[in-house]
């Protein structure tokens, strides 16, 4: 295309642009321009600049000499209000030195309850003050200045003052006042910081040697005033003489008119509904408000469990509860939470909230859909589906939102088993992701066992997962009148569940990221370690015979207000876990002091190292120490349990192959939960010829004699699954070569 053709179809934006790029080259030929520059040159608004740019960069005629990416920092609202009512770590410091100039001395209550400030708000300034040196919390719980001056506190103010209205590079700031922003800068997640770290892409722009030429001939003809449409006035006047008229290409063709069409998300679904009903299921349906009852409680999940945390539900505002919950069902799945009921198991052992229960929540999870399924009398044999919408709380930005939908259903049937389930699971991976090799790994689920994980091999990313799968436990099926073994089965068709659960994870500090490439990989972090090597060794090792006991107790005060009561269930949990008991609000105790370390570490952990107070030492002459240990423990409830789990497995002498593998898994499985409820207390203390002893034993024998034939039964099964991949694409392969 000669130059004046190209002219002739340049836009008068471009126009202006390669006019500006030619005088200021002709000025300063070694120096690209600045795209703000660029702007002020060419007298062009932000948006005219960029459509030009993108235009000529298109057609080759300019091109992008440098590009540099430049953090830039700016207040956020937070951060305009400290700067006029004082930052948290301003106003505490300046409570705790007015307090101590007056004689006096505050708790973190009475500071809080001063400023009026959140918990989220008080714990990160506490921390780090208590990081500069500029306050010490002292016995009972009391913050005292040091007299230290706190550097954070200094920074904060000199940046607010720095910041107001304006905006800086954070190059521009010394070292020790950038660690400050990037600490109180607003991250995903946590929104309520006073920073803001925008990235400003800074080009610089150059004519390529065609631009050149094109600009050089531009200056050479002119190029007037461009019209568009010939009107009366140019006519009448003969003005049209002097005026350059836009060029028309009628060879180019009419905009393309977009019909309306499904969303590509929304066909994928529609895909996978039309194979699951061509495969016999029946699609399952239930209400996007649920109660916690059958979102949760249903499924087996006990009230205080912290796997509940994964599930960050959205609460219903009013109304808050539903009016009943249909018996018998509330009995019965309350039944089994609290002993088993007759589900066989011994249950949760713990006072079931049926108030709680009624809570009215948004659907987190499409298995609720498959809990009323159950409940509403099913076909038995009978294949059930759902693509349910699910809610869970998360930060809305553009790739992220808090609905999403989870594709799982149900089997039931007299005579379904474990191989059934690998064989519905190797049809998915066929039939929905086209696979032409799956494997399967074991996995944990809260409501099934045995639980099991699909993966599929993808032609480019390898071995991916596709979905997980397990036979409902009893305690779940049986509360909703339903006798037969059902599969309960999900495919992957979000990311948001892991991605919230590594989310979760990664804020415990028990996984870390790092990137490979444009791939981010997520490892175990120490804590992570220590914590499942502390479980395996926890749950393997329990029961073993204990040294003497030296008669010294550890006693714990920790007060957590009624309001939290999620904190007061991560509490209850961790020291539970630890062989705390409670036998009183506030008081914890433990018949090991070596255990104070732990303890220490929880109660940071959780943010109330502050409120907690500990104390060893032999007891004292009032009351008896076989009274607390009742109070702090309940050992008949225990005693029952363990007499529960005597009877299943004592003589349980399960058939080579599927029944071994089965009874070892379920064995694990029960015995996991005795290290939460059972403190490990010296023989001192227990009752004569204690039944914890005796079920102790029995686990490992059973443990020692069924480890080597499960994991070998396993493997098989493996094998068999891979080897019926390899057989499946053979036969393909050999039908292409016939066709």
């Amino acid at each position: 295309m000669n130059a004046a053709s190209l002219i002739d179809r340049l836009h008068p934006l471009e126009i202006k642009v390669l006019t500006a790029l030619s005088r200021h080259q002709s000025q300063s030929p070694h120096v690209a321009l600045r795209e703000e520059e660029l702007g002020q040159t060419a007298a062009l608004e932000p948006a005219q600049l960029s459509m030009a740019v993108e235009w000529l960069l298109a057609k080759s005629l300019i091109r992008v000499e440098s590009e540099r990416v430049t953090q830039i920092v700016s207040l956020t609202k937070i951060g305009e209000h400290y700067f006029e009512k004082y930052s948290p770590v301003e106003r505490i410091l300046s409570a705790v030195r007015d307090a101590s100039q007056a004689g006096r001395r505050l708790t973190i209550q009475d500071i809080r309850s001063r400023e009026g400030l959140e918990p989220t708000e008080m714990s990160g300034a506490i921390g780090s003050l208590k990081k500069d040196g500029a306050i010490r919390i002292a016995e009972g719980g009391q913050v005292e200045a040091t007299g230290t001056p706190s550097r954070t506190a200094e920074s904060l103010r000199s940046l607010f003052q720095q910041l107001r209205a304006t905006s800086k590079e954070l190059q521009a700031f010394p070292e020790p006042m950038r660690g400050v922003i990037e600490q109180h800068a607003v991250k995903r997640g946590n929104a309520r910081e006073p920073f803001r770290i925008d990235e400003r892409v800074e080009r610089r722009y150059t004519l390529t040697p065609e631009g050149m030429t094109i600009a050089q001939a531009i200056t050479q003809q002119g190029t007037g005033e461009e019209v568009s449409q010939l009107t009366p006035d140019l006519l009448k006047d003969g003005a049209w003489r002097t005026k350059r008229f836009r060029k028309y290409t009628i060879s180019l063709r009419p905009p393309r008119l977009a019909a309306g069409k499904r969303h590509p998300y929304r066909e994928f679904l529609d895909l996978v509904k039309r194979k699951l009903v061509s495969m016999g299921f029946l699609e399952m349906r239930g209400p996007l408000v649920e109660t916690e009852f059958w979102n949760m409680d249903a499924l087996y999940m006990p009230q205080f469990h912290p796997a509940r945390a994964i599930h960050d539900v959205y609460f219903v505002k009013e109304p808050t509860h539903a009016r009943e919950i249909a018996e018998p069902f509330l009995s019965q799945v309350a039944a089994a939470h609290r002993n088993g009921g007759g589900t066989g198991s011994t249950g949760w052992g713990y006072e079931y909230d049926l108030d709680r229960a009624r809570r009215l929540v948004l659907r987190s999870q499409g298995t609720a859909v498959s809990a009323r399924t159950l409940a509403s009398g099913p076909n038995v044999p009978g294949k059930y589906f759902s693509i349910a919408r699910c809610f869970r709380y998360d930060q809305v930005d553009a790739t992220h939102a808090t609905d999403f939908f989870q594709v799982e259903g149900i089997v039931l049937g007299r005579d379904i088993n474990f191989r059934t389930l690998l064989g519905l699971l190797d049809l998915f991976a066929r039939e929905v992701a086209q696979a032409k090799e799956s494997r399967f790994l074991p996995t944990y689920f809260p409501f099934t066992e045995p639980s099991v994980e699909l993966q599929v091999r993808h032609p480019r990313l390898g071995w991916i997962e596709l979905g997980g799968a397990g036979l409902f436990r009893a305690e779940v099926t049986r509360p909703l009148g339903v006798d037969v073994p059902v599969i309960a089965w999900g495919l992957g068709l979000e990311e948001k569940s892991a991605r919230q659960a590594l989310a979760r994870l990664a804020a415990g500090g028990w996984i870390t990221a790092h990137r490979a490439g444009r791939r981010v990989r997520w490892a175990l972090t120490p804590p992570g370690h220590e914590l499942l090597a502390e479980g395996a060794v926890r749950i393997y090792s329990f029961g073993a015979d204990a040294p003497a006991w030296d008669g010294r107790w550890l006693v714990l005060l920790v007060t957590v207000p009624e309001t939290r009561r999620q904190l007061r269930h991560k509490l209850r949990t961790r020291l539970t876990w630890a062989g705390f008991g409670s036998p009183l609000p506030g008081v914890w105790v433990s018949p090991h002091p070596a255990r104070e370390a732990e303890a220490k570490q929880v109660t940071e952990q959780l943010g109330l190292a502050a409120e907690t107070f500990s104390f060893t030492g032999p007891f004292a002459g009032i009351g008896t120490q076989r009274s607390l240990v009742e109070q702090a423990w309940h050992l008949d409830d225990l005693a029952a349990r363990y007499q529960a789990f005597l009877a299943r497995f004592g003589d349980l002498r399960p058939a080579p192959g599927d029944d071994t593998l089965l009874a070892q898994i379920r064995l694990v499985d029960e015995w996991r939960r005795f290290p939460l409820a059972d403190p490990g207390l010296p023989r001192e203390l227990l009752p004569p010829d204690w039944i914890g002893a005796r079920a102790a034993a029995v686990f490992g024998g059973l443990h020692r004699a069924w480890e080597g034939p499960a994991r070998a039964r396993w493997a098989e099964l493996g094998a068999v699954a891979g080897a019926g991949a390899a057989v499946r694409s053979g036969r393909r392969s050999s039908q292409a070569a016939g066709r």
